[in-house]
């Protein structure tokens, strides 16, 4: 397809000197939108793994209560929390960790034990018996009365939907530059017709068909499409490294894992194949539906 003699002078045209780095700049964008809803999903996949079969109890402080006051009362829900079936464990979260949880947002260096922090609890879910969630938040406040057991799940059905919004986003761009390509296509394909039509003219009387004068241009819209896909991977290629050098600089507590595995840069890669079969399909439509009207 690539090797294959050109009898018409398609490459001289002026309406397809621009096509290529039209296409480029279409891949450019659909590989980009792509790349991000990729990376959304990834982030996605990675706060389920940290936040499923997981609970967070929390057990507000109460102000002039000793330390050992303090110990007692998260014993006494942790004892709770160990009888409860569908509990795995349940650990207390010690505050050198809180304290290192909140640095990004207080600072480095900020003592955290003057300030109000409610007392954390880890508990880890079994896969059998089901928890009763309601049973146990009854349960704990009897014991501590301000107790709040956090299941996550608010704060995860809000993520889910926010990052199905950015897909739908991403997929929705996406169509709409697969349509202003094929719309680039279809019109360098009619100016090609329109240039050479006294050409194709002589060709059809010589003996020449339509699959023929077909194949020149939907050979001549692959090389061009190729030649845009390939400059358009190379910018996300190397607009990706930017990002991704970046962000591993970034504070691991602030952001997820960004992580782009091989998966992902397969899929990525199909994007400027498609643009080449979508090129050649449609400039073969196009030419095979303006033949029918010079007819």
């Amino acid at each position: 397809m690539f090797s294959g003699r050109l009898d018409l002078p398609l490459s001289s045209d002026p309406a397809t000197r621009l096509l290529p780095w039209i296409i480029s700049v279409m891949v450019f964008l659909a590989m980009l939108m792509l790349a991000g809803a990729l990376v959304l999903t990834g982030a996605t996949s990675s706060w389920e793994k940290g936040l499923s079969g997981r609970y967070t109890v929390q057990i507000p402080p109460i102000e002039g209560e000793s330390t050992v006051e303090v110990d007692q009362r998260i014993d006494r829900a942790i004892k709770i929390l160990e009888r409860t079936p569908g509990v795995s464990a349940a650990k207390q979260v010690p505050p050198a960790e809180v304290a290192i949880s909140l640095e990004p947002w207080l600072g480095a260096g900020t003592s955290v034990v003057d300030l109000p922090l409610p007392h954390l609890i880890d508990v880890s879910l079994a896969d059998k018996p089901a928890v009763n969630l309601g049973q146990l938040r009854e349960q704990l406040r009897l014991a501590e009365k301000d107790s709040v057991v956090d299941d996550h799940g608010a704060w995860r059905r809000q993520i889910k939907d926010l990052i199905f919004s950015l897909q739908a986003l991403a997929a929705g761009i996406i169509l709409l530059i697969a349509g202003c390509a094929v719309s680039a296509v279809v019109f360098a394909t009619r100016s090609g017709i329109a240039v050479h039509h006294d050409v194709l003219i002589v060709l059809h009387l010589i003996g020449a068909t339509d699959n023929y004068i077909a194949r020149q241009f939907q050979r001549h819209a692959l090389r061009l499409a190729f030649k845009g896909g390939v400059v358009g991977a190379l910018l996300v290629g190397a607009t990706l490294a930017i990002f991704f050098k970046g962000v591993a600089e970034l504070d691991p507590m602030l952001m997820p894992d960004l992580r782009f595995t091989l998966w992902n840069w397969l899929i990525l890669s199909v994007v400027p194949v498609a643009v080449c079969v979508i090129a050649m399909r449609t400039a073969r439509a196009t030419v095979l539906r303006e033949l029918r009207r010079i007819q």
